[in-house]
């Protein structure tokens, strides 16, 4: 929305629609036009915010900290991990890898504010599974649910195309319905149920497989 001219005079539309607008006015006005522009986000989904504004940090020493305190979280408080005690953080930067040149570790970042962590790991060790990789994404509890997660696989998605990854993988607890409709809605498909793997919670619990084929 633009504001024009000397009686303030508002202008909305596509930043295409109001440039034109304001040709015409200026041309009404004998070529001298005041013009400011006001930018705010009625009308915006949390979705096409966090699209607009997310972005993946690379991943530092420094980071491990934050990490822990957001992976304790989820250890003490749900399934997501079947770790039922606190790990250290070298036993973190085991799986998290730093500048690796093929699995990425990366911060999730909204307008300077760390909503999480994500990152790519190798998903089996021999060989021949080389062209395919496990994704991983935490976020602080205050900022699930408001479509993060779903930016964040799309911004993931290029990462590891262009490290020769075709097959994304993830493994997920059966009950877990909130990752479980995240990777649905990213064209992810069950491959694999493992039931009562688990237990957590004097719970018995599923364990499920998602793969999405990136790299035909």
């Amino acid at each position: 929305m633009a504001n024009a001219g000397p009686k303030g005079s508002f202008l909305i539309g596509t930043p295409e629609e109001v440039a034109e607008k304001i040709e015409r006015h200026s041309n009404a006005l004998g070529g001298i036009v005041r013009v400011t522009f006001q930018m705010d986000n009625a009308g915006l989904t949390h979705e096409q915010l966090y699209k607009m504004n997310l972005k993946l940090i690379d991943l530092k020493e420094r980071d491990f900290g934050l990490v822990k305190e957001i992976y304790d979280h989820y250890i003490l408080n749900s399934t997501a991990t079947f770790h039922t005690d606190f790990i250290s953080i070298d036993e973190l930067k085991s799986v998290i890898l730093i500048a690796h040149p093929k699995y990425r570790s990366f911060l999730i970042d909204y307008e300077g504010e760390t909503c999480g962590y994500c990152y790519i790991s190798q998903f089996k060790k021999r060989q021949a599974y080389d062209r395919t990789a496990e994704v991983t994404i935490y976020l602080k509890p205050e900022y699930s649910g408001k479509g993060i997660g779903k930016e964040t696989l799309k911004l993931l998605e290029p990462v590891a195309k262009s490290n020769g990854i075709s097959v994304l993988m993830r493994v997920i607890t059966g009950e877990n319905r909130a990752s479980i409709g995240l990777f649905e809605k990213c064209g992810y498909e069950k491959c694999a149920h493992f039931k009562k793997v688990g237990g957590k919670f004097d719970r018995l619990l599923d364990v499920v497989a998602y793969q999405k084929i990136i790299i035909e």
